[in-house]
């Protein structure tokens, strides 16, 4: 699968499933029958500004932080986030599993990072 953009972080999951935090697409992408898909890509109708890294625990609960390119968000102008996306509504492994997305800090960090 190809993303053609701007992957910059990826993890996978304990059932292999892959995450890409992807600044082109400003959006977390997973894979789905060997495409790549837009699994996250706004909080509250706001786009992300370009998702940088991604972490995921033992219960399949996905950690991001949204900064954008390098000069999007500043210590003049913090507009970067960390958000916690928790899986809803089926297991683990399941394809068709949606998410819960809630900010750790919404739209005041300077550029988060790892």
């Amino acid at each position: 699968a190809r993303s053609s953009s701007e992957p910059d972080s990826i993890r996978f999951d304990g059932n292999s499933r892959m995450y890409i935090c992807d600044y082109g697409h400003a959006a977390l992408l997973t894979t789905a029958r060997g495409k790549i898909v837009k699994l996250i890509h706004e909080f509250e109708d706001h786009p992300l500004l370009g998702p940088n890294s991604v972490a995921i625990d033992a219960k399949g609960t996905i950690f991001f932080t949204d900064s954008g390119p390098l000069g999007t968000t500043s210590l003049e102008n913090p507009k970067g986030s960390v958000y916690v996306a928790s899986r809803v509504g089926g297991s683990a492994d399941q394809k068709a599993a949606r998410f819960v997305l809630q900010p750790v800090m919404n739209q005041c960090l300077a550029h988060p990072s790892g």
